[in-house]
């Protein structure tokens, strides 16, 4: 697993964590019968087959093209990445190219194949999870250094959410776990913050609240998703998309929060 700053799509696990290996493909092999292997794609409801000859992968072809006749596809490079291809580059090259799939090679060998549904896979889910865990965490330590007094943040609440923050700090208390109220708060409450606090906005680039309320939208939701293992983290191509487009905006997000702090 990749260990980065959040900063680049470089954090979490690899391509290789959640293909499927080589061993374990249905292959349209170079005696079978075209009829056998669209039954046999049909029946398992496989998009793509890999062509085999001699033990060595050499085409592709998608069940579509079977049904129709045509011809396997040779493999150029485009149908190709590395093993050690993270999992969120993975995420924006099927944003791209929802329609299809891509072979891990490693060396000079065909070691597996990962399509659009590999991403609901653990490792992935934990890759976007590393991501967002990076963001809150940095972001916890950058509300700390710009807002460090509670008044400093007071304005963003409500009276009532302000005493919930409190009552939960003083339940914290009573079993021997003394926090600021910082460590209370919840995602959502540090992007409130986020959002109305002025000197934090700012620190951060944004113009104004409409502007980084856009910047933080939906982050809880693929939070909840991630979290979630009986739940698709990607269901659809739209889903596909609305993921890539969201890890892009976490990604901005920490670069931001890393000139912010100045650790960039």
């Amino acid at each position: 697993m990749s260990q980065t700053d959040g900063t680049s799509r470089e954090i979490g696990y690899q391509v290789i964590d959640i293909a499927t290996p080589v061993a374990l493909l249905t292959c349209w092999e170079a005696e079978q019968a075209r009829e056998d292997i669209v039954r046999c794609a049909c029946e398992n409801n496989l998009t793509y087959i890999p062509v085999r000859d001699s033990k060595r992968i050499t085409g592709i072809v998608s069940r579509r093209a079977l049904e129709a006749g045509e011809a396997p596809s040779s493999l150029t490079s485009d149908w190709l990445i590395t093993t050690d291809t993270t999992i969120l580059e993975v995420i924006e090259l099927f944003a791209e190219q929802p329609d299809r799939v891509f072979l891990v090679l490693q060396s000079s060998r065909i070691v597996g194949l990962v399509a659009p549904a590999d991403l609901n896979k653990i490792p992935a889910r934990a890759s976007v999870y590393l991501l967002v865990a990076h963001f809150e965490a940095e972001l916890m330590r950058l509300i700390k250094r710009v807002l460090p007094d509670e008044a400093d943040y007071r304005a963003c609440f409500t009276d009532n959410r302000w005493k919930k923050l409190h009552q939960l700090r003083t339940e914290f208390a009573s079993k021997d776990f003394e926090l600021d109220l910082l460590h209370c708060l919840y995602a959502s409450d540090m992007e409130r913050i986020v959002s109305k606090a002025d000197r934090l906005r700012d620190a951060l680039g944004y113009a104004n609240e409409k502007s980084a309320e856009r910047a933080l939208e939906g982050f809880q939701d693929i939070r909840n998703r991630v979290s979630h293992p009986t739940r698709p983290l990607v269901a659809s191509r739209g889903e596909l998309v609305k993921l890539n487009e969201t890890c892009r905006r976490l990604i901005d997000l920490n670069q931001r929060i890393a000139r912010a702090n100045g650790t960039t």
